[in-house]
């Protein structure tokens, strides 16, 4: 019997060994992983270049300090920096950045803006609902279509009356190198199908209209 004995123990040895080197690289890996993520919050102070690729990558992470730090890289000085901040922050989807992507649809770059009413549409942010509604004549298309999907996916009554009210009026003015009638088109067209996503039979006046 002690020999079974022993033997059971030599056959489990091994297993166990494994299962302890096993919790030690999952440690070192999560050690590591902290230390990526703070070395990449360091690098947002770094030169331009770094401190871009430092706001991707940021995206993968998700912690608090992370958050903090993408919220903080809105402010940059160039726009890249914005813009890739943004973009990582859409990616996320963390709520805290609310008020950093409503204050972000008017930075002075379309590509902020752009990233910040998609991210806002991730969140269903209905504190941005006014916000979104000037943005449906933003200047850049891109930023119309995304600021009218947007109203669509937060479905905020307010939203429906500036998304039907679009269909029936252009901008002020023509903006991102097109003429005031195309322009036009474009806000229309972004209206129709942000209402067209949002469905139900409370569009239906809306797009018969069309």
């Amino acid at each position: 019997p002690r020999i079974l004995e022993t033997s059971a123990q030599q056959e489990t040895a091994p297993a166990n060994s494994a299962r302890t080197g096993s919790d030690a690289k999952s440690a070192q890996s999560a050690s590591q992983g902290h230390e990526t993520t703070q070395a990449l919050i360091a690098r947002l102070t770094s030169p331009l270049q770094d401190r871009a690729l430092a706001a991707f990558r940021l995206g993968e992470q998700g912690d608090d300090a992370t958050v903090r730090a993408l919220i903080n890289a809105l402010k940059d000085k160039h726009w890249r920096v914005r813009d890739r901040a943004a973009e990582a922050l859409y990616k996320l989807r963390d709520p805290r950045a609310v008020g950093a992507l409503i204050k972000a649809l008017d930075d002075p770059v379309w590509r902020v803006r752009f990233w910040a009413a998609k991210a806002l549409g991730r969140l269903k942010a209905a504190e941005a609902v006014p916000r979104l509604i000037k943005a449906i004549y933003d200047e850049h298309p891109a930023v119309t279509e995304h600021a009218a999907l947007t109203l669509a996916d937060i479905k905020d009554p307010r939203g429906l009356v500036a998304l039907t009210k679009a269909l029936e009026s252009a901008p002020a003015s023509a903006g991102a190198g097109l003429s005031p009638r195309r322009r036009g088109v474009e806000v229309r067209n972004s209206a129709a199908g942000a209402l067209g996503q949002w469905g139900g039979d409370e569009v239906v006046p809306a797009l018969a209209k069309a």
